[in-house]
């Protein structure tokens, strides 16, 4: 008789090796406050996921906004790097109104990958136009002089202007502070506040404006719709101080 033995020979299988990587966290950052049709730049950041022990990040972007008819962009679209922080420009659409950037990232190495997804609600208004236009009346010219924008008393921007003698500019800024209330505000532009190359026709350095800021509601939302604001300084000139000449004493 004949006996066939048949031999089960048991062969391990080898399992997958568990994760030894961090979970995947992303966050996204930059102003949440902007003025219609501005263009800002959002730091796109991830951290952990398979890529953090030498694979690739990747990221795709894309923005939407609460009215039809919604303008605004993001650029790029999407990227790729072995570096985890991306940097993105969202363009604001031309009405006020909130708009969403949201951004999904994907961690990989190998057949390894994780993926987050975050956003960021970014609030659009029109915003209050502080424009400043100042003239060199004098015959020489003059660099580095500094001019301050105040609103109630706080600073909200200040900058350096250098003129030639003749030659007149305008200083604009974009005043989307949050908390804008309604109602008065006393709106300064200061220049050369020490007094030391510029002063007014009228013999002063500052130039002040009361504005009406007034409410409007959108939905649940509360944008600030202001009237444009400009501030003509037609009657600025330059003076430019040289040192006197002291006479010898015989």
């Amino acid at each position: 008789m004949l006996i066939a033995t048949i031999l089960l020979m048991a062969v391990p299988v080898q399992q997958a090796e568990a994760a030894t990587y961090s979970p995947l966290f992303l966050k996204v950052e930059g102003p949440t406050l902007v003025s219609v049709s501005e263009m800002n730049q959002y730091t796109i950041t991830g951290v952990g996921g398979p890529a953090e022990s030498g694979g690739n990040y990747s990221f795709a972007a894309y923005v939407t906004g609460s009215q039809s008819d919604f303008t605004g962009f993001v650029r790029p679209l999407a990227g790729v790097s072995a570096r985890s922080t991306f940097l993105v420009n969202v363009t604001a659409p031309n009405l006020g109104q909130t708009m969403t950037l949201f951004i999904n990232m994907t961690s990989t190495k190998g057949l390894d990958t994780e993926r987050a997804s975050t956003s960021i609600v970014i609030t659009v208004v029109n915003p209050i136009v502080i424009s400043a236009r100042v003239v060199n009346q004098g015959s020489m010219g003059v660099s580095g002089v500094p001019v301050k924008f105040l609103a109630d008393g706080k600073q909200l921007y200040n900058t350096t202007i250098d003129l030639a003698a003749g030659e007149s500019r305008t200083l604009v800024y974009n005043w989307t502070a949050q908390g804008i209330s309604s109602g008065e505000h006393l709106v300064t532009v200061e220049l050369d506040p020490n007094g030391q190359f510029v002063r007014f026709a009228s013999g002063g350095t500052l130039f002040t404006q009361t504005i009406f800021v007034g409410g409007n509601d959108f939905g649940n939302i509360n944008l600030l719709m202001v009237m444009m604001f400009i501030l003509l300084l037609v009657l600025a000139y330059f003076i430019y101080k040289r040192p006197t000449k002291k006479k010898k004493k015989k």
